[in-house]
Formats: structure tokens, C-alpha cells, sequence
């Protein structure tokens, strides 16, 4: 928006003498600021001598511009701005001292106009003038003010994921160390404290979208950083937020797996639990937004501690039976699924894959003659458990690419159900 260029004669005199009183000027205004807005009545954010040099500096731009002077710029509000942020005054405020001072111009110029020959008609188009300044200045404190509270936003982020990074490393100790952290990270000192871990589905992307911001609509204080291939954070529970009421808040939400350690009452706890929760998420389904809870010595706890062993596992057991057509593939391992989950009840697994209970006995069978594996043999029937658990975990395709490695490396190729040797 441009300045006006031209006023009468008569309102640049009277312009380049409100100049000359631009410091008295600018302290009326001030206390005029004071008594309208609240916010400005606390020195301690704004200094009454602060806001006086504000008002002298946009009273002397818009009355030097109506006197035809070279007026000295819109960078006094553009400063405003900047300081206002650092100090905490709401936008909207600011925004209202600009308004109010507008106000004060307008009738500080028409009092000095009174009664002239001439009529009101220059005083009505100083008028206008006077709004389309208050509004280059509004618009300047106003885009310094946000690009000041982006960059503050933007500096309080990087220390809190600093600070983040410290607490999950286990270099903050118990004591005033762990108190000034805690306040640092807007978290409670002691409480009941939560860690969250989740697979990020691509680089760049968040595994839980905007999760602070909905915790925090909630009354849930959280902290959260991106690294990696996680996206983790701490949440402090509450007597009405707890971790069930927490699975509801992310599940909505979840792109990936994700996991959650136990509870724990001091941040300087967090190095474990940020191990569970890793260990938790790892033993989700792949490829899926399972959010899991940490569960000592299961299966899945084990497997995700050693994600490598697991998958030679499975390819090792497995293997013949990943090897099958696709659909033949599904219909085993559908099957060995709820003949575990059944309590190796033939009868359950028929019931709830609609199919016969001979069927079920077909493909359990099958699974023994590709894998040389007895169902009817705990020790058999606990490894291809495992394995199966492994494949959820890690992937069919992924444990199916180690298979052909284990046979090619082993001079055999799969094919169907019949194993050969590749050699000549």
C-alpha cells in the first residue's frame, strides 16, 4: 500500500509544528496505550519509556509525510514488531495500539485544524491519509511481528529437541540438572511419564501427524523430535489421559507401527524407556499402524532385539512355504496363524477360515512336508511359531529374499515343494 504524496499547505504547517512536539506527543500516547490496554500496564513486559520512543517514532512518520518532509521510514514499526514479539504482547494488542494511535493523530490534527476559511475538505483527505499510513505502519509491525515469532518458534523448537536429545541419551542426571530440563521442556519434574516410538513411513514424513499440537489441545504436555527412521517422544500422563486414552489419541493418526514403553516417574529414566518402545514398535506387524504396548520376555520382544536372527529364522524354516504360488502361500500361513491362535484346534481354524476341518489337516500337513518340521513336536511346533511371528514382524518379502539367498548360497533352488541340488 503507498503513501499519500500531496496534502494542502494548510495541513503540512500544521504537520511540520505537530513535529516539533513529537516527544510530548509521543508520551500522551503512550499513556493513553497504557490506560486502554491492559498489556501494556506490566513495565515488565513493556517499558513505558519503550513504548513513548514507539509512538514519538510513528507520530514523527506520519506528520513528517502530511508536512511534505522527508519522513524516516516504516522501520521503527518494523522494530516494534520484532520487540513486541520478544516481549509476549498478542499481536491483536499491538495491532490496537496502532489503531488507538491513529485515533490520537486524527484528533491531535483536527484540534490544531479548528475553524479555517478554507472549510474541512483538507482536513477529511488527511484523514484518509492519516488511516492509509496507520495502515502501511499496521502492516509492517505486523508481518515483522509474525517473522520474529516464526524464528523465535523455530529457535524454541531446536532447543527443546536438543534438550530432548539429552534426556533420551542419558545425559541429564537426577537433581537440579533434571528439574531445569524438565522446566525447560514445559514438563512436569515428576510424574508419570510415557515413551512413544514410531516408524516413520518414508524420509521427511511424520509417523504421528501434528501429535503435539492434538496432545496439547487435550491438556497432554509431550515433547517429540524426527530422526531417522522414527519419529519419538515423551508424553506425561495424567489421572484422566491414561495410556489406554493415549492409544485412542494415536491411533486415529498412525501412518506406521508404533510403540510404547512402560510408565516411568523420572525423566532421567527415559534412555530405557525409549528402548522398550523401540522394541515394542519393531515387534508390530509390518507395514501396518499396529500401535503395541512393550511386553517383556514375549516372542515378538525377542525377535525385534535381533531382527537379523529373526529373519534367517524364517527363511530358514519358512522358506519352502514363502516359495509357493501366491495364493497357496496365503492359504498356509492363514492357516498355521489360527492353528496357533486356536490352540491347534483343527475344528477352531475351520470355523473361522470357513473351510473344512480335513482341509485344515491337508494344509498343516503340507506345511510339515515342505518344512521337514513336526507340528505334533513341541520343539518343532515352538520354532516354526517363531518363525511365523517373524514373518509378520519383518515382512514375507523381506524374509523371502533371505530364502533364496540361504538356497542359492546352499546350491539348492526351491521350486514348488521339491528341493534339488543346482549343481551339475
Amino acid at each position: 500500500m503507498e503513501p499519500p504524496v500531496r496534502v494542502s499547505p494548510g495541513i503540512a504547517a500544521i504537520s511540520l509544528d505537530l513535529l516539533t512536539r513529537a516527544e510530548e506527543l509521543g508520551r500522551r500516547l503512550a499513556e493513553l496505550i497504557v490506560t486502554s490496554e491492559p498489556s501494556y500496564r506490566d513495565e515488565k513486559l513493556v517499558d513505558f519509556e519503550d513504548l513513548s520512543r514507539s509512538c514519538r517514532g510513528n507520530l514523527q512518520f506520519v506528520f513528517a509525510h502530511l508536512a511534505g518532509r522527508d519522513d524516516p521510514g516504516p522501520e521503527a514499526a518494523w522494530q516494534t514488531g520484532r520487540r513486541r514479539a520478544d516481549q509476549g504482547i498478542p499481536l491483536p494488542t499491538v495491532l490496537r495500539a496502532y489503531r488507538i494511535g491513529g485515533r490520537f493523530m486524527w484528533q491531535t490534527l483536527r484540534d490544531a485544524w479548528g475553524e479555517r476559511p478554507e472549510g474541512n475538505d483538507p482536513l477529511l483527505e488527511a484523514s484518509a491519509d492519516i488511516w492509509t499510513l496507520i495502515d502501511v505502519l499496521s502492516e509492517g509491525v505486523a508481518d515483522s511481528f509474525r517473522e520474529s515469532a516464526a524464528e523465535s518458534a523455530r529457535h524454541d523448537t531446536q532447543v527443546r529437541i536438543a534438550l530432548l536429545d539429552r534426556v533420551l541419551s542419558g545425559s541429564v542426571v537426577a537433581g537440579p540438572q533434571l528439574w531445569e530440563v524438565a522446566d525447560q521442556l514445559r514438563m512436569p519434574r515428576q510424574g508419570r511419564f510415557v515413551t512413544v516410538c514410531a516408524e516413520r513411513p518414508q524420509p521427511g514424513e511424520e509417523a504421528l501427524p501434528r501429535v503435539e499440537q492434538s496432545l496439547r489441545t487435550r491438556g497432554i504436555g509431550s515433547v517429540w523430535r524426527l530422526g531417522g527412521a522414527y519419529q519419538v517422544g515423551i508424553v506425561a500422563l495424567r489421572p484422566r489421559f491414561e495410556v489406554p486414552a493415549l492409544v485412542a489419541e494415536l491411533g486415529p493418526v498412525a501412518r506406521a507401527r508404533v510403540g510404547l514403553s512402560a510408565e516411568f516417574t523420572r525423566l532421567d529414566r527415559a534412555p530405557g524407556a525409549l528402548r522398550q518402545a523401540t522394541t515394542a514398535c519393531a515387534a508390530g506387524t509390518a507395514s501396518s499402524a499396529d500401535i503395541l504396548r512393550y511386553r517383556p520376555g514375549s516372542v515378538s520382544s525377542l525377535l525385534a532385539g535381533a531382527p537379523e536372527a529373526g529373519v534367517d529364522l524364517a527363511a530358514a524354516v519358512l522358506g519352502p512355504v514363502l516359495a509357493q504360488p501366491a495364493d497357496d502361500r496365503a492359504a498356509l500361513l492363514d492357516t498355521l496363524r489360527g492353528w496357533y491362535a486356536g490352540g491347534a484346534s483343527p475344528s477352531a481354524v475351520a470355523a473361522d477360515l470357513h473351510i473344512h476341518r480335513n482341509t485344515v489337516r491337508y494344509r498343516l500337513h503340507r506345511v510339515e512336508e515342505l518344512t521337514g518340521v513336526s507340528l505334533a513336536d513341541p520343539v518343532g511346533a515352538a520354532t516354526v511359531y517363531v518363525a511365523l511371528d517373524a514373518i509378520r514382524m519383518l515382512g514375507a518379502e523381506r524374509v523371502g529374499d533371505v530364502a533364496v539367498s540361504q538356497a542359492a548360497a546352499a546350491g539348492t533352488t526351491t521350486v514348488g515343494n521339491r528341493t534339488g541340488s543346482t549343481s551339475s
